[in-house]
């Protein structure tokens, strides 16, 4: 339980040290390994993340968070066709996941495949409960990127009403306005920069 409530606050640390601690006593212990995993995407350790979390998945290998976990670090090693293989077994085991299904979306977006990017973040937002910040901000950019101008207004528009001092936001609505041609709002947030 201890091991649970470390990882739920994201003490990645002291997640590793527990995790291992536990390992040394139960080699091959299911949590632990799933734990350990975690905590070393916690600290941008992909290298080492890998082995650890394919180990676990032979282990648990219907575990849709190991599934999720391997597309993260093969995501960030740019692994492109395996990490988004890694998502889609995920999803295929817990489809309605907001997390994967961002996740997904985000190696879509980075690997510049935009529009592909938009079918799994626009279902990460139904799927979430509440607002979905991140995701959102996620699919604006991705619509922004590919062209879709008017969507991706629609989404910088709402994330700056729900945070007007965020200047990231602020300064790609100007960049949305400008290829919109819309300038009614323009110089306010031109002032508010």
């Amino acid at each position: 339980m201890a091991l649970l409530r470390l990882v739920e606050v994201e003490k990645y640390e002291e997640v590793e040290t527990a995790a291992r601690r536990m390992l040394a006593k139960r080699p091959g212990h299911s949590l632990a390994m799933k734990a350990l995993g975690f905590a070393l995407i916690g600290t941008d350790r992909y290298e080492e993340a890998l082995p650890i979390i394919d180990a676990a998945i032979a282990r648990s290998s219907n575990d849709p968070e190991l599934h999720n976990n391997r597309g993260i670090v093969l995501s960030m090693q740019m692994r492109w066709d395996e990490s988004t293989a890694s998502f889609q077994r995920s999803l295929a085991l817990q489809p309605d996941d907001p997390e994967t299904l961002k996740n997904l979306g985000v190696a879509y977006l980075r690997m510049h495949r935009w529009n592909d990017a938009v079918p799994p973040l626009l279902r990460a937002i139904e799927c979430y409960d509440g607002d979905f910040v991140e995701a959102i901000s996620m699919l604006a950019d991705a619509l922004f990127s590919a062209n879709r101008v008017e969507e991706a207004w629609a989404c910088f528009n709402e994330l700056h009403q729900e945070n007007p001092e965020d200047l990231g936001v602020l300064s790609q609505l100007l960049a949305v306005n400008l290829k919109r041609c819309e300038w009614s709002e323009f110089r306010g947030h031109l002032a508010a920069m």
